[in-house]
């Protein structure tokens, strides 16, 4: 998905009726793909030339939806958010429950309230308060992966089974039988992208659901790729965050930075792009997020100073068995020096591009802040 644009943004949502109460179910959060007629991606939905990012048509409860291709994004009346990669077809059965016919799609549901339900033709997921993703491939075989937490699977022919964290099983085409398979987070890397808000990746760049898995035995971390993850997800700062404010486009050349100052109290995202390597190489990536980017972090004092904030405590932002000169990255607006790393967004802020100078005795590190609006639940129309 090199081209992949999205067409609808977090400001646009599209409502999902019942034919009789009217209730809000779930709304269509990001719509991804690099097809040329994405009007008719998810068919039933399409986009209005005289109002970009909005669409006109209504999704009607209860009726079956195809995605042809790409990535849709949903959130539903009660929080759970769901991912569909397609091809795929699906039903928004309430809101607490999906029906998928076909494709992949992964749920991330808060704890409370638990009970969310994707409903497959052959068997059941029930979450427990959790992360989890389904296959349903063209043969209508389900898999169900536990990413994070539990589940309850269940059959028609079988009794009920508890899945947890990094355990998977797959059922027959009837539901009668139910064999347990390694669970496969690689699996899920697109859903797990998109509902982690970034829309693409190109250049010399991977996502890692799990940080912990850009790592090797040694807890190094592989030295020909820029490991991009979502460090914190919707955090409300706890107290003023200064940010470099990266220019718009090529960045044009000045003395200092522009500095910005997020106040305490918004919520962000936080998106930690890190790279060591072996020998001096340089290496570049472009990353698409759905909203804007405020700033980044990339002075190794300030990555100092928001550790406390954001860092993960499984993840070794310095590798304890090597000298390490520096962390971060060296960048000066307009520079074309080939000793300093090189930083700009798009005019929409919404894609950022890392150029990495790296040089063997350093850690190139940068957080990347991406504020959250804040979400008014409309529940009825």
């Amino acid at each position: 998905m090199n081209d992949a644009k999205p067409l609808h943004s977090n400001a646009a949502f599209v409502r999902l009726w019942t034919s009789g109460s009217r209730r809000v179910y779930a709304y269509i959060l990001t719509l991804v793909t690099n097809r040329s007629d994405a009007e008719d991606l998810l068919q039933g939905v399409s986009a209005s030339p005289e109002m970009p990012g909005r669409a006109r048509s209504v999704l009607r409860q209860g009726q079956e939806w195809k995605l042809l291709s790409g990535l849709a994004e949903f959130r539903f009346d009660r929080d759970a958010r769901v991912t569909v990669e397609g091809p795929a077809s699906f039903r928004i059965a309430g809101s607490q429950q999906i029906d998928l016919d076909r494709g992949t799609l992964v749920a991330n549901v808060p704890p409370r309230p638990a009970g969310f339900t994707v409903h497959t033709p052959a068997a059941t997921a029930i979450d427990l308060g959790t992360q989890f993703g389904v296959v349903l491939g063209s043969d209508g075989a389900p898999e169900f992966h536990v990413l994070q937490g539990q589940i309850r699977t269940l059959s028609p022919h079988l009794e009920s089974e508890v899945l947890e964290t990094n355990q998977a099983s797959r059922y027959s085409l009837n539901g009668q039988v139910r064999q347990t398979i390694p669970a496969e987070r690689d699996a899920f890397n697109g859903c797990l992208r998109l509902a982690a808000g970034i829309v693409d990746f190109q250049g010399k760049a991977r996502f890692s659901a799990r940080p912990i898995d850009a790592l090797d035995g040694a807890g190094h971390a592989r030295s020909d790729i820029i490991h991009v993850f979502l460090e914190r997800q919707d955090c409300r700062l706890p107290r003023d965050l200064p940010v470099l404010s990266v220019d718009d486009g090529v960045p044009s050349p000045a003395d200092e930075p522009t500095r910005t100052v997020l106040p305490a109290g918004t919520d962000v995202d936080v998106y930690f792009a890190h790279l060591q390597v072996d020998r001096s190489a340089t290496l570049k990536c472009q990353m698409t997020l759905s909203r804007p980017v405020a700033g980044v972090v990339i002075e190794p004092d300030a990555l100092d100073a928001t550790d406390d904030l954001f860092a993960l405590p499984d993840f070794p932002y310095l590798p304890p068995d090597r000298k390490i000169s520096n962390r971060g990255a060296v960048y000066a607006p307009g520079s074309t020096s080939k000793t300093q790393d090189r930083l700009w967004v798009s005019a929409d802020r919404r894609s950022i591009t890392l150029q990495f100078e790296a040089q063997p005795n350093d850690v190139d590190q940068v957080r990347i802040v991406v504020p959250r609006p804040r979400v008014v639940r409309t529940g009825h129309a």
